[in-house]
């Protein structure tokens, strides 16, 4: 005979939590993205409207067709902006606008379209539109300074460091894996032709085959140092777009140096002795 279950899960545990997920993207039609809006913004801003009223106008109109992951980057913007004291002045936000853009977990929403959370929920519209108006305005403010670089028009060396990573997309890391991992291969070809000519010139295997393994190695380190030395100033002076020529320029030559260096230096201290 069948017994009625009950609905509750067994030994009074609570029921597990879960995470409000969806399994397929959430895709409703004729929302609009930040894509959209910035081509609206450049159509339609004009210098004697202050970018943030501009984008006032175009989140108005957009009204709660905005996606998700759209409010949730302008909230991250304007996050930056409080942070870097750059909202401007006739803006007011609120104390709870300010909270909810400094603390709410918001990164997730814009890296996940199934992410369903909405913590700006609890803002009421006016206040939320004020806070997104910043965003995109800080937004805006970062496309004028790419187009001022574009242009050749802009000094990186005016450039705060977090405006700096942003319009020149800072990214370090690969050319400091480069010289770890690659930094000996300049010096080890040139030191190959120098420890040859030095063998040819002095007679001297034991001469060569120093500048064949003094040559990397030593090359090596002042790379290594030269590259220390070319992020630290770039941090402080802001080189721009004239890093990369820098780097090309220590990479492949501080190698060769040494070994240039050593070929003349070698031969002239085993005749001396």
């Amino acid at each position: 005979m069948a017994t009625d279950m009950p609905s509750g899960p067994p030994d009074g545990m609570a029921p597990p939590t879960r995470e409000r997920r969806v399994e397929t993207p959430i895709v409703v039609r004729d929302t609009i993205g930040s894509n959209a809006l910035a081509r609206q913004y450049r159509a339609e801003h004009v210098p004697t409207r202050a970018p943030h009223e501009t984008t006032a106008l175009l989140l108005t109109r957009a009204g709660d067709r905005l996606e998700y992951p759209t409010v949730a980057h302008y909230m991250l913007s304007a996050r930056d902006a409080i942070r870097h004291r750059r909202v401007p002045a006739d803006v007011r936000l609120s104390e709870d606008a300010k909270r909810l853009a400094l603390g709410a977990p918001l990164s997730r929403v814009t890296e996940d379209w199934h992410h369903v959370e909405r913590p700006w929920e609890v803002l009421p519209g006016d206040e939320l539109l004020t806070l997104l108006s910043v965003g995109f305005g800080e937004d805006a403010r970062h496309w004028e300074l790419s187009h001022a670089r574009a242009a050749g028009e802009l000094d990186s060396a005016t450039l705060d460091w977090d405006d700096y990573l942003t319009v020149y997309q800072v990214d370090r890391q690969p050319e400091a894996i480069f010289v770890v991992f690659f930094g000996w291969v300049p010096g080890a070809v040139a030191g190959v032709v120098a420890a040859i000519v030095a063998g040819v010139v002095t007679g001297s295997f034991a001469l060569a085959l120093g500048i064949a393994i003094g040559a990397p190695i030593l090359g090596y380190a002042l790379t290594f140092i030269r590259a220390s030395l070319l992020d630290a100033q770039d941090r402080e002076h802001h080189l721009g777009d004239d890093y990369q020529r820098r780097f090309s320029r220590l990479y492949f030559g501080s190698g060769p140096i040494v070994a240039v260096a050593l070929s003349m230096l070698a031969p002239l201290a085993h005749s001396l002795a």
